[in-house]
């Protein structure tokens, strides 16, 4: 009996230590600057829905549309048709979320006076912060100051529209913060969020813990080992979430091989490719580039060009439009009486057009298919008498004589097995 208590104390134990373990290892994630948990910000209310999976191409237009305003400004935001919008996420020194991409002001703010500011963004309060100005563009100490002041997380979301989705990059110390103010506004249905500094098997352990975070975290992996690539998918689907973002800086990396890019597809899940960073594959952003990538599989693009490659994919569905029209046609050909070489290059031209109208194609992929369609249907060749009578087809006479073939099959074996045991 002694012994019994005994073990049973030291198990109470156990799992006491386990469990402050466990709450030390999500304490990072699960609360506000001012203690608040993460359940609260995301835990009440109604579920919010997931971003339904589809296998048309979309732009992510990296910090709003700067080329013409300013790196992550509103205006930038509001004059943006792309359907997913990145913006970077810092807390100033009393806890406010601010849009800036760097731990410093140097490179984007100017004060009212056009003098150069400097110094970290904690380090100053928000009444300080709101009190500077963006430079142009994507700043620099020769870009001009702009009229546009340093904008508010809340300025951000409120200037989102039914057509935008915005993507917060934030660390995961700040999560808390930042998930808390969007349910205030009421926005959760119109972000997500990407973590700057945590691995996929993280996401999954936030995932796991705040169920409603499902729908609203992209998970990324940058690098070329095929097991943590495949990792990423497997966590993906797992926890069901949409969207994940893949990158390398091998040109001819793991995450570009198709076996590896049909996964996408396989578990119903939108692949992210940025042409904005270190691990864009050595892919310039433009038309080349993302003609690549999109031949890759990837049908999410964050580019820093958000109305140009809108222009490439209006220009890139048009194409789709016309090599449907296409495949429906060749439909009622697939079943005719055609030499077998002719009609195995058809059927599998064919087959390859049908694939890229109903997936993620690329223009060069959708050229080159109707090309190939075109040219297998006009090259179709009827079949010769002797390969048509060559063909098996059904008929009564010759399904009665299969019987009677089986039938004398049959009787034979019992024949033979007689005569072995007599």
């Amino acid at each position: 009996m002694k012994n019994l208590r005994l073990f049973l104390s030291l198990s109470l134990a156990l799992i006491l230590i386990s469990g402050i373990l466990s709450t030390s290892a999500f304490a990072v994630i699960d609360t506000y600057g001012d203690g608040e948990s993460v359940d609260k910000a995301v835990l009440t209310g109604n579920q919010v829905v997931a971003t339904p999976y589809t296998p048309e191409l979309k732009i992510c237009a990296n910090k709003g549309n700067w080329q013409k305003y300013a790196e992550n400004s509103v205006e930038g935001i509001t004059d943006c048709t792309a359907e997913y919008i990145s913006v970077d996420v810092r807390l100033t020194k009393d806890g406010v979320p601010v849009l800036m991409a760097d731990e410093t002001l140097d490179r984007m703010c100017i004060d009212a006076e056009g003098n150069t500011v400097t110094g970290l963004v904690s380090d100053k309060t928000y009444e300080e912060i709101s009190k500077y100005f963006l430079r142009y563009a994507n700043g620099g100490e020769l870009a001009k100051k702009s009229n546009y002041p340093v904008a508010s997380l809340k300025d951000a979301l409120n200037a989102i529209d039914d057509g935008n989705t915005l993507i917060i990059d934030v660390s995961v110390d700040d999560l808390g913060k930042v998930a808390g103010i969007v349910e205030n506004e009421e926005k959760l249905g119109k972000v997500l969020f990407r973590l700057t500094d945590a691995k996929s098997r993280d996401v999954a352990s936030i995932v796991t813990k705040n169920q409603r975070f499902a729908n609203l975290i992209i998970p990324q992996y940058n690098g070329n080992i095929i097991f943590s690539a495949n990792s990423l998918i497997d966590n993906a689907a797992e926890t069901k979430l949409n969207i994940v973002k893949v990158g390398t800086k091998n040109r001819n990396g793991v995450v570009l091989y198709d076996s590896y890019t049909a996964q996408f597809k396989e578990n119903k899940i939108m692949a992210m490719f940025s042409m904005v960073d270190e691990y864009a594959a050595d892919r310039k952003d433009d038309v080349t580039g993302w003609d690549n990538v999109i031949s890759h599989g990837y049908s999410i693009i964050e580019t820093d060009y958000p109305e140009l490659l809108a222009r490439y994919i209006e220009s890139t569905d048009e194409l789709k439009g016309d090599l449907r029209s296409l495949v429906e046609m060749c439909e009622d050909y697939l079943k005719g009486e055609y030499s077998s070489e002719s009609l195995k290059e058809f059927t599998s031209a064919y087959n390859t057009a049908k694939a890229y109208v109903d997936g993620v194609a690329s223009q060069s992929q959708l050229s080159a298919a109707f090309y190939d369609l075109s040219e297998a249907y006009s090259c179709l060749e009827k079949a010769s008498p002797d390969e048509v009578a060559g063909k098996f087809t059904f008929s009564v006479g010759r399904l009665i004589a299969a019987v009677l073939c089986g039938g004398a099959f049959v009787a034979s074996q019992i024949y033979l097995y007689k005569k072995r045991k007599k």
